[in-house]
């Protein structure tokens, strides 16, 4: 999956889903033309419609879903954005897209058999409609694992609990919602990174935060951050007022923060580094 240029994938499919009744149009005038019939027979065949369509339904969702790890992240909302990837091409297989359904409705047989859509005729058949859904399955399928394996539960798990560092609507928040708030997520990073671990060479590695010390942190975090209605729209503008007011108040609860703001989720810093350099490093100067 992270092989595939997405976006440059779905602007090419997008650019010929858009157009597809002009080419179909201009081949049909172009039938002295081989490759044009050749191109014609291949855009009106019903397997390769049907996976016009349906990719349609599918590629954006993976496009926005790589798009998000290209920006400055917020931990909050990755969770989300998997979940809500899967459920959307999960649809698409179980039910049909909007754009399959589309096509779906406007595929049409006249009093000939022969099909159309819109103005154009289809060559269709049931094997080559059995083929098209067969492999939209089998690309489903194999999006759903690799979007699986690329991100396990485990991590999302991990990364979905730093979420709460943010510290996101304590100011609307009861007293008896504030007390409650975030605990699991706390123990969840508390569970990682406060106990001693080893690695495969026995190499020791010390906690990183003292559990019990971070809890009590935690208690009286909540309260300072809503009485002093600090900002917390984004973690690191939060996180900048507590270093800069309440440092040594917060040690445990400060590394939790850094660890959360250096978590390598995004290429966005990777992207503008590589921007720089070609502003820097042009084809004339690169002598190498």
């Amino acid at each position: 999956m992270h092989a595939v240029g997405w976006f440059g994938f779905y602007s090419a499919l997008e650019t010929v889903f858009r157009s597809w009744d002009a080419l179909v149009t201009y081949f049909a005038n172009h039938r002295n033309d081989a490759k044009a019939v050749g191109f014609l027979k291949k855009l009106t065949q019903v397997q390769n419609v049907a996976t016009m369509y349906y990719l349609i339904d599918v590629i954006p969702w993976l496009t926005q879903l790589n798009q998000i790890f290209q920006e400055d992240l917020d931990v909050s909302i990755i969770r989300t954005r998997i979940s809500t990837t899967l459920k959307e091409i999960g649809k698409v297989k179980r039910s049909n897209g909007f754009y399959t359904k589309k096509v779906t409705e406007t595929l049409k047989q006249d009093e000939s058999g022969d099909w159309y859509l819109g103005e154009h005729k289809i060559s269709v058949s049931e094997a080559r409609k059995a083929q098209a859904v067969k492999s939209r399955d089998a690309l489903i399928d194999n999006l759903t694992e690799q979007i699986t394996a690329r991100f396990p539960q485990e991590s999302q798990d991990l990364v979905d609990a730093f979420s709460i560092l943010s510290l996101r609507g304590v100011s609307f928040m009861t007293s008896e919602e504030l007390s409650n708030y975030g605990n699991v997520q706390l123990l969840k990073l508390l569970n990682h990174f406060g106990q001693e671990r080893s690695s495969e060479r026995g190499v020791i590695f010390p906690a990183v935060v003292n559990p019990t010390q971070a809890k009590v942190e935690w208690s009286l975090l909540k309260d300072v951050v809503k009485e002093q209605h600090y900002p917390t729209e984004k973690l690191s503008t939060l996180w900048s007022c507590i270093v800069k007011f309440h440092a040594d108040t917060f040690p445990n609860l400060l590394k939790l923060a850094q660890l959360a703001l250096i978590l390598p989720l995004q290429t966005a810093d990777v992207e503008r580094g590589f921007s720089a350099q070609n502003l820097t490093k042009t084809a004339h100067r690169n002598i190498g």
